[in-house]
């Protein structure tokens, strides 16, 4: 017997940054703030304050206080079933920082002291390092000499010492900030691992940078190194001469001082004040003799002349000179190790872009270049809008098979969900709806808000969501199968992406099959701005309910490359207008 077509297709969001909820947990539409206090930690460090606790039911937004302050709206990221927030530290000193923890319906509070806030936790924080496995070691050879080398670091996140590994796999360890690599081969370049730890513990952070030591030139002897907002020149001959900083890329002189068999010279602060950000190295020539340095960035001060905040990115403009090394610039977000940051040389300026980020999140960090640090905080936009996908290859005569047109309005969810947003059937939408209203196809039922039926949910009826849930089935089911019911087993969030899986049972042929279907939602925005939606559906369940997926619509030109076997059942939906 062939059985083809029997399920139909369930379209239910994600609840948006918040654990899988049982339905006995919804009937209060209120904050629930009754959580347990071995859940919920903090620390703080150099970087600052992070606070770990579990989602709120009802909550949308989370913010801090210290004592006698008002609550300020803090940047959450969810990681592994629990919140992180980024606190600043006060301006005070203190072995522990008490911390006081609050909960709010409305998704971004607009000011200090919303009245919506409510204290769920009061907490102490004591000192613990950065988690140095989220933090690559960056590492440059200040100085290359005939058998040995030098490496200095940028970027500490503390008080540190590192280790280099050599290709065979000979060890150095750092007595201070830098590291001396001794028995090196005048002739030959190294690759060299770096890896760092905090003075006194004995593990290793998991990542390694890399460092590469050219071979030695006779002409690149002098030491140099960025001491505060100065520079100073060591291993200077005993010749008299004139001591120059160059611009790596220019070739410019930008200072330089006459001296004599003093072994080292200093360039203040006022001597340099004229630096651009860059690649720098130092110069010496008198009596015949030309002497070099290895080369060094150096930041002047990071000037943010103009910014966009999109919905995933962050991107800053910033004055600098022409054929400036980029990798100069660096950006951290703070409670975010995997948000990426790309930097390039555009008409006099460096376009800086951070990527990695979440749609209508507070965000807080840096904007780095050699000793320099420019302060971040901003939101990200929304991704509300209409979205839409049609293929004018599919004709009268496929359509049964294969989805000729999609579209779905995305909205803000309203006040009191916990869900970050709504998918409705778009009135544009040439498949029509039961009466005059648009169905919601995701969530069918936002739990924070409605009242959630148990157990199963009977297919027929005249309830919004199984009105909604019919149009669904009608929509993407191109079979004859008779749905009987259907019922949510799970929601998994993880940030723009939104994922059900869910049951459903189905008559056919005198028989009563049972199968599982995952759907999936994720907004994406590409590094331009444009936003699109990725819509997945498939039946998950193994054997002969698996045949099912021969008649759910599918994409008739697939994107295999990017989606692989998934791909006829993925649809790109771009972003047609807002809403």
């Amino acid at each position: 017997m062939h059985i083809k077509g029997f399920i139909c297709l369930l379209l239910i969001s994600l609840i948006a940054a918040c654990t899988p909820i049982e339905y006995a947990d919804l009937a209060d539409p209120g904050i629930d703030v009754s959580v347990d206090e071995g859940d919920i930690r903090a620390t703080y460090n150099e970087k600052g304050i992070t606070a770990v606790f579990p989602a709120l039911t009802g909550a949308r937004s989370y913010g801090y206080s210290f004592e006698g302050n008002d609550p300020i709206a803090g940047s959450v990221v969810f990681d592994e079933g629990f919140y992180r927030m980024s606190i600043p530290k006060p301006d005070y000193s203190a072995d522990e920082y008490a911390v006081r923890l609050y909960a709010s319906g409305s998704r971004n509070p607009s000011e200090a002291g919303d009245a919506g806030w409510v204290e769920f936790a009061a907490v102490n924080a004591p000192y613990a390092p950065v988690d140095i496995d989220a933090v690559v070691p960056e590492g440059y050879v200040s100085e290359r000499r005939e058998d040995s080398a030098v490496i200095a670091f940028l970027n500490q996140p503390g008080d540190m010492e590192y280790k280099a590994v050599l290709p065979g796999g000979e060890e150095f360890v750092s007595s201070d900030e830098t590291i001396t690599i001794s028995g090196l081969s005048a002739s030959s370049s190294y690759d060299v691992e770096i890896y760092q730890r905090y003075k006194g513990t004995g593990i290793y952070g998991k990542h390694s940078g890399l460092v590469s030591i050219s071979a030695y030139d006779p002409d690149e002897i002098l030491g140099i190194a960025v001491n505060g907002k100065a520079i100073t020149v060591s291993s200077l001959p005993s010749a008299s001469g004139t001591l120059s900083i160059v611009n790596d890329v220019t070739g410019a002189v930008l200072v330089s001082a006459e001296t004599a068999g003093s072994g080292s010279h200093t360039f203040s602060e006022d001597d340099i004040s004229l630096f651009d950000t860059g690649l720098f190295h130092a110069s010496f020539k008198g009596n015949g003799v030309e002497k070099e340095s290895g080369s060094i960035p150096y930041t002047a001060g990071i000037d943010v002349i103009s910014y966009d905040v999109m919905r995933q990115h962050y991107e800053a403009m910033i004055p600098a000179p022409e054929g400036i090394d980029t990798d100069v610039f660096s950006a951290v977000i703070t409670g975010v190790p995997s948000a990426e940051c790309n930097a390039e040389w555009v008409d006099g300026n460096v376009v800086l872009t951070i990527s990695g980020l979440s749609s209508l999140t507070s965000y807080e960090g840096s904007i780095n270049a050699g000793s320099e640090s420019y302060p971040l905080s901003f939101t990200t936009e929304g991704f509300e809008g209409r979205y839409r996908f049609f293929d004018e290859d599919v004709t009268n005569d496929n359509e049964k098979k294969f989805m000729k047109e999609f579209v779905v309005d995305v909205e803000s969810a309203d006040n009191g969900s916990t869900s970050r947003y709504w998918f409705y059937a778009s009135a544009e939408d040439p498949h029509p709806a039961e009466g005059s209203s648009r169905p919601r196809i995701s969530p069918l039922i936002d739990p924070s808000l409605e009242a959630s039926p148990s157990g199963v949910i009977d297919y027929n009826g005249n309830n919004y969501y199984q009105k909604a849930y019919r149009w669904n089935n009608t929509k993407w089911n191109a079979s004859g199968a008779e749905v009987l019911s259907w019922q949510v087993e799970r929601y998994t969030p993880s940030g723009d992406s939104y994922e059900s899986l869910a049951s459903s049972t189905a008559s056919m042929f005198m028989m009563t099959v049972t199968a599982e279907t995952t759907s999936r939602f994720i907004l994406e925005e590409d590094s331009d701005g444009n936003a699109s939606l990725i819509f997945f559906n498939k039946i998950t369940s193994d054997g002969i309910a698996s045949v099912g997926n021969s008649s759910i619509r599918q994409n008739m030109n697939p994107d295999t490359d990017r989606f692989g076997s998934n791909a006829p059942f993925t649809f790109i939906l771009d972003l047609e207008e807002t809403v």
